[in-house]
């Protein structure tokens, strides 16, 4: 995992954590395997049409929350 700088007060913060531990500033949110801020959250109505539709192939899909808009990837 890597590191970036807090845009509100500059101190150096997890690129996974919520919010920045100097100041409390909210982090944006970053896709865990390419790094890009391009993320969009999963809608229940996906989730439930997947569910009915792929059944146990559609776990994937239920279980997390985001996708990425760069990679494709999925995660809570």
């Amino acid at each position: 995992m890597g590191v970036v700088k807090c845009s509100a007060c500059g101190g150096m913060v997890s690129e996974m954590a919520a919010a920045c531990p100097h100041c409390g500033q909210p982090m944006a949110k970053r896709c865990p395997k390419c790094g890009s801020t391009n993320i969009a959250p999963i809608s229940g109505l996906k989730k439930g049409a997947s569910a009915y539709m792929f059944g146990i192939f559609a776990a994937n899909t239920i279980k997390n929350d985001y996708q990425c808009k760069a990679c494709g990837h999925k995660f809570s």
